[in-house]
């Protein structure tokens, strides 16, 4: 199983030089603190299988020429993707040239300072977060069971076998980018869990051959996370968690059963 999951966000406002920007309704020019310009996005992909194998011969009275083999195989693969990027800007325009006829203004000592400040308080008061989750959840359950049972085999063997193999990877993405504060939050979160059990109670067992007993188990888990957060002079703040987690439970044994065998016994 597969799935993907894939957000973009991105504000645009302009502003002139001499005003502050409309991108989010009409502003007083006193009231310069107010948001310019903000944007958010979220992206989340979340996988969730559970499956049960079983191969079982229970209650049975068997005569065999041959081998008696009971396998149960389970084969899990999940992934999954989440990305979000999200971006917001202010674009600044000229309040306009001067008439050709207006000569030199006439320039105070403290002009430059009073034009970086305002230039400074006029600076563009943004904000942009982008935040991503990926979960994958995979449970596998293999039995393999001989119970209850006899069982006669004159030219073979008796085999009981479960194998279980689960793949689970996830990988989650944020970035954010802003004139103002930004930040970009990711968590991949892989969870892989389950029983494989292959087992031979409460029977009787008489083979020409070996007798094996055998669980095989094998989990590979991935998680990736990554953020990214720009910021033009204010707050940047990545944040990314990778989480995986690993519960599984493999027996294979031989219970209260009586066994004749000419060969080996393997478990």
């Amino acid at each position: 199983m597969i799935s993907t999951s894939s957000v973009q966000s991105v504000v645009k406002s302009q502003a002139t030089d001499d005003s502050t920007p409309q991108a989010q309704g009409t502003q007083s020019k006193e009231d310069k603190k107010l948001l310019q310009a903000a944007s958010a996005s979220g992206a989340v992909a979340v996988n969730l299988v559970t499956n049960t194998t079983r191969a079982v011969v229970d209650d049975s009275t068997l005569i065999i020429a041959g081998d008696l083999d009971i396998e149960s195989h389970s084969l899990g693969v999940i992934a999954g993707v989440a990305i979000a990027t999200s971006s917001a800007e202010v674009q600044k325009q000229g309040a306009g040239a001067k008439d050709a006829g207006d000569g030199p203004a006439a320039v105070a000592p403290d002009a430059d300072s009073s034009k970086k400040g305002a230039a400074k308080e006029q600076m563009p008061k943004t904000f942009s977060a982008a935040g991503t989750g990926a979960v994958n959840i995979l449970r596998l359950n293999t039995y393999a069971a001989l119970t209850d049972s006899t069982v006669t085999t004159t030219g073979g063997g008796v085999s009981v076998v479960a194998e279980n193999t689960g793949i689970n990877a996830s990988v989650a993405g944020a970035k954010a980018s802003s004139a103002g504060p930004g930040v970009g939050a990711s968590v991949a979160v892989n969870i892989l869990s389950g029983n494989t059990h292959a087992y031979i109670q409460d029977s009787s067992v008489t083979a020409a051959g070996d007798l094996q007993v055998a669980s095989r188990d094998l989990g590979v888990v991935a998680a990736v996370a990554a953020a990214g957060a720009s910021a033009t002079g204010s707050l940047a703040l990545p944040i990314s968690v990778a989480v995986n987690i690993a519960d599984m439970d493999t027996r294979a044994f031989i219970e209260t059963t009586h066994h004749a065998m000419s060969h080996s016994i393997i478990v």
